[in-house]
């Protein structure tokens, strides 16, 4: 009787640790589980869309991690990702709604952009050949929402601009609400402050030049207007420099410019003209979306 009663309580010792290495087990396992849901969490996210693209007219292309997708016009929404490049064809309009819809980028014809980076904080861009018109909400002090050009950077605290870019030599900005802070690319200092109903030009390696006032008539013209036409055409309006500063001095500050702070070739030499992308985005033969892996004519690095 007795060597019977202590089988059974042997037994039961033994059901008693087997139920616990069962617990253990279990825990291990969920904890693993956890761990891989938290990572697969912050990979999502990492991963997540920062804006949706609508192709209003034309087409647009997109290339993310070296596969290409052409986009006609149609009210689908098109995620848009950091470091998606974007590439509009002639008679193209194509909006780009950012932040919760509170920013955005209206692109024109035969235009270059590139999503840099989106954060709450700070968000930058590059416009490498063409014209886009921009809305930025208002920002604190601390954050910024910065446009790059082939020769120039635009920095904005919320305002709506239009920028235009010819891809190599000069950027124009027509400031339509707001104020928005133009600099020459490479160039230290010298930050022209462009207010509402004004335009200043940056010229390579040259300050911008003093603002000029545009008519509220010739801003929504250049708004509407599909080209660059209109806001080259500003160039002529900017007053001579001041009495005084003749060739000589022109002369030195050429030779006085920094050398080797222009744009890296990323931005500029590889732009060849504005027929190149038009060609390069008309040759897509899908109707809809077609994927490739064929190379852009602009090909923008970090």
């Amino acid at each position: 009787m007795g060597a019977r009663i202590r089988t059974n309580v042997t037994l039961a010792l033994r059901d008693v640790m087997d139920a616990r290495r069962l617990v253990k087990l279990h825990m291990a396992w969920l904890l693993m589980a956890m761990a891989m849901a938290c990572l697969g969490a912050t990979e999502l996210s990492a991963a997540e869309p920062v804006g949706v693209l609508v192709v209003e007219q034309g087409m647009v292309k997109v290339r993310r991690d070296n596969v290409e997708q052409v986009y006609r016009a149609s009210s689908q929404k098109i995620p848009v990702y950091v470091g998606d490049e974007l590439q509009s064809a002639k008679n193209t309009r194509a909006k780009v709604s950012l932040r919760n819809n509170t920013d955005s980028v209206n692109l024109y014809s035969s235009t270059f952009f590139r999503v840099d980076n989106v954060q709450p904080a700070r968000s930058n861009f590059v416009l490498s050949i063409g014209k886009a018109l921009f809305v930025a909400a208002r920002r604190l002090s601390q954050e910024v929402f910065e446009v790059r050009t082939p020769t120039a950077t635009i920095g904005v605290k919320g305002t709506e601009f239009v920028v235009g870019t010819d891809g190599a030599e000069k950027t124009v900005l027509l400031t339509v609400t707001g104020t928005v802070g133009l600099a020459t690319l490479g160039l230290p200092g010298g930050e022209v402050l462009v207010g509402r109903d004004r335009a200043s030009f940056v010229n390579r390696g040259k300050p911008p030049t003093p603002p000029i006032e545009v008519t509220p008539q010739l801003r929504d013209a250049i708004k509407g207007e599909d080209g660059l036409k209109s806001m080259i055409d500003l160039e002529a309006q900017v007053p001579p420099p001041p009495q005084g500063s003749g060739e000589k001095k022109k002369e030195e500050e050429t030779v006085e410019q920094p050398q080797g702070k222009e744009e890296p070739p990323a931005l500029t030499d590889t732009v060849n003209s504005i027929q190149d992308i038009q060609q390069d985005v008309t040759n897509a033969q899908t109707p809809a979306a077609s994927s490739t892996t064929s190379q852009l004519q602009i090909n923008i690095s970090r």
